[in-house]
């Protein structure tokens, strides 16, 4: 069975757990639009699927490692989220679009 990043469950817990919808009624984010979000989340999803999720596999067998206090992920993980940080801004419709997701994430407004 081929692994499908679950963007439609994700985008059910942003609007029913997360309170996006709350938070994008407020104003506070003009920018982070209805659409941005899924555009961000069908991206991250095709990312993982076709990027991450066949690392997986190697990644069970070998694992990461402690060295000399630091993480060393598997072979291959560091190139991949080097490649989906460039993905990312190259999609986005403005470079401060992950910093304003972000931001919009810790926001005491999107919290009940």
């Amino acid at each position: 069975m081929t692994f499908r990043t679950p963007v439609r469950d994700m985008r059910f817990i942003l609007d029913h757990a997360a309170g996006f919808s709350a938070l994008e009624k407020t104003g506070a984010f003009p920018e982070l639009t209805d659409d941005l979000v899924s555009a961000i989340l069908e991206e991250m999803g095709k990312f993982c699927d076709g990027v991450i999720a066949p690392l997986n596999e190697k990644s069970d067998q070998d694992g990461a490692r402690l060295e000399n206090g630091v993480v060393r992920t598997s072979p291959g993980f560091k190139q991949a989220y080097a490649q989906g940080g460039k993905a990312c801004r190259r999609r986005l419709p403005s470079r401060s679009s992950m910093r304003l997701t972000a931001r919009a994430c810790r926001s005491p407004s999107a919290r009940h």
